[in-house]
């Protein structure tokens, strides 16, 4: 009979001891999964934090670094250093575009950015400069903007009214 004692209390020793190593664990599993879940919570109020500061920024961004036709037109004749980026689809910047300006449509920028340098001065343009709509320029400005090109310019007005103005189109 000691021996059926000293079994049962063997069990006993082994089943808390395993019921403590386990209650050790899920108190890990609870402890890291809740760490998890507040540093989500944590990315979705920063995320949320950047989209309304981008948005704000957006507004301010685009409206403190644009360019006139004028100035652009000036630029060009003092033959500055810059790009003059159109990101136009490719059959519109085929058909004309600013003289001297490069090609990258906005639904491929974020493929062929490496082709611009981060170091020069680059100025968007698309068929409309509306600066309170989603145009192709505001697109382009943001992505390149996001993919830490900080010389930016947008072009005020689009490639209709440059070439209304008889500017130099090719």
């Amino acid at each position: 009979m000691n021996k059926k004692i000293i079994l049962y209390i063997t069990l006993l020793i082994i089943i808390s001891l395993l019921g403590i190593v386990l209650g050790i664990y899920f108190a890990e599993e609870l402890s890291d999964r809740n760490l998890f879940l507040n540093q989500e919570d944590s990315n979705e109020e920063i995320a949320t934090d950047q989209l309304s500061s981008n948005s704000s920024s957006e507004e301010s961004t685009t409206s403190s670094s644009k360019i006139s036709l004028e100035d652009l037109k000036k630029k060009i004749d003092k033959k500055d250093d810059f790009i003059l980026l159109d990101v136009r689809d490719e059959e519109e910047y085929n058909k004309k575009h600013i003289s001297g300006s490069q090609s990258i449509p906005v639904d491929i920028i974020d493929s062929e950015y490496h082709k611009l340098s981060k170091d020069e001065e680059i100025i968007v343009y698309c068929s409309s400069g509306c600066s309170s709509c989603s145009t192709s320029s505001t697109k382009a400005y943001n992505k390149l903007k996001d993919l830490g090109f900080s010389n930016l310019m947008k072009l005020e007005e689009g490639f209709p009214e440059w070439q209304d103005a008889g500017y130099p189109v090719e």
